[in-house]
Parts: structure tokens; sequence; C-alpha cells
């Protein structure tokens, strides 16, 4: 079960825990896309870009605007792989949807199976 439920983002953001940290400069805000944050970041001569959420060591979404600072983490060999914020506060936030999910998926699977056998329990007992 926890295969099904296992947040997407948790292997990109455990390699980036071993990455390496810099500042970009947030190019653009979407707060009609989940407040997404748009950043970029320079590694030697190069611009590398990438988007994410507010918060997790940077300031919330309302705090940011185009040009603000935030912590970026790359990963020294491939900088295209990158997150805004500190990875291991980006996990912690995973873990805690994960936890939400394992424990009110079972019970609402529970509730609906029961739900739904409901009708033919009463159908088996007036035939009877």
């Amino acid at each position: 079960m926890v295969g099904l439920i296992y947040p997407k983002n948790m292997p990109h953001y455990r390699r980036l825990q071993h990455g390496l940290r810099t500042h970009g400069v947030v190019t653009a805000l979407e707060p009609g896309n989940h407040q997404a944050v748009r950043y970029q970041f320079e590694v030697g001569s190069r611009s590398y870009s990438g988007v994410g959420s507010a918060g997790f060591g940077n300031p919330e979404f309302d705090s940011l605007s185009v040009g603000s600072s935030v912590i970026v983490y790359y990963l020294s060999d491939n900088p295209n792989e990158s997150c805004i914020g500190i990875p291991s506060e980006l996990i912690d936030n995973e873990v805690g949807a994960l936890g939400l999910v394992a424990v009110f998926f079972p019970l609402f699977a529970i509730g609906a199976f029961t739900y739904r056998l409901r009708p033919f329990k009463e159908w088996l007992l007036r035939g009877t």
C-alpha cells in the first residue's frame, strides 16, 4: 500500500539532501498554479531554472516577489536537478502528507466498503 501512496518527490529530495546549497532568484510567482515559485540560479557561467513551492527555509509565498533571493539546492554532477528550499524540510512535509494518507485512506476504504455492503446485507436478510 505504501508503494501506491509514496510521494513522487521523495527520491528527488533525498538525492538533493547531498546536494550543494546556493542562492537563487525568484523569476515568477504563479498564484493560480498552486502558488508555484519559478527560480533561477547560476553554477559557474551557466544559468539553471526550476519551479517549486515557497517556504521550507525560504519566505512564504505572500512574502516573495520577483527578484527575491531564495535558497536552492542542486546536484553538483547535474545542476538541472534542483529544488527551492531545504531538502530535509521538504522531506518532512512529504512524510507528513504520507502519514495522513496512510491513516485516512484505509478508514475511507473501509467506510466505503461497509456502505456498499449494506444494501447487499439487507437484500440477503429479506430473502430469508
